[in-house]
């Protein structure tokens, strides 16, 4: 008789742990196993306030039901509405048309996010101790939350001719091939601030629960 073969499934990571405590109605204790109740009594060891409010927030916006971008389909329909100079569909505008209301739609989901008034109230307690400019904090706190390019979605890469089937693919020129739309300009001191925090907050989550 052969040995048998054992499979490990990978554990879920403290975030997805945590954003499936965060989404259940079941917070018993069990003292036999490792529960939700752990997760979130973890979470309330957490002694980085900003770190925890930043982690709340992404956590709410991960399960958020995202705006849908314009389909190919009526962005056709909008170019025939806008001709160009020459009397043809303006397949560029209605394209520029659509990247600028589904990023406002984004916009506006994130600004109703729960949790996003106190991690910008935090992020302001911060900046206003260190001289740091206010209005740097809600851009930045956008990119965290929505750091993928808008165009590519972070596949680096589109199709040219863009919703045209068959097109053949090319490097992202709004995000350069990165993946990520680049950060607001001068926010970058408000970024690392938020890593940290975002990380230590990790870092006492695990502690908490398997420390």
């Amino acid at each position: 008789m052969g040995m048998a073969t054992v499979i490990k499934e990978d554990k879920p990571g403290i975030e997805e742990r945590y954003l499936t405590a965060t989404n259940t109605s079941d917070l018993t204790f069990d003292a036999a196993r490792s529960s939700q109740a752990d997760v979130i009594g973890a979470a309330g060891m957490v002694r980085n306030r900003l770190g925890m409010a930043l982690w709340h927030l992404q956590s709410a916006w991960d399960k958020a039901d995202k705006p849908a971008k314009r389909s190919a389909a009526e962005i056709a329909k909008r170019a025939a509405e806008i001709p160009d100079k020459k009397g043809r569909p303006d397949l560029k505008r209605a394209q520029a048309e659509a990247l600028v209301w589904h990023a406002g739609a984004m916009r506006a989901l994130a600004q109703s996010m729960p949790g996003r008034s106190a991690a910008l109230g935090l992020l302001k307690e911060w900046a206003t101790f260190y001289g740091v400019d206010h209005d740097l904090l809600s851009p930045a706190l956008f990119h965290f939350l929505a750091p993928r390019c808008p165009v590519c979605e972070g596949t680096r890469r589109v199709h040219h001719g863009y919703g045209k089937p068959g097109a053949t693919e090319k490097t992202c020129d709004h995000c350069k091939g990165i993946g990520d739309w680049p950060r607001p300009l001068g926010a970058d001191r408000v970024h690392e601030h938020m890593r940290k925090c975002f990380q230590r907050a990790k870092s006492d989550m695990v502690g908490a629960l398997y420390g």
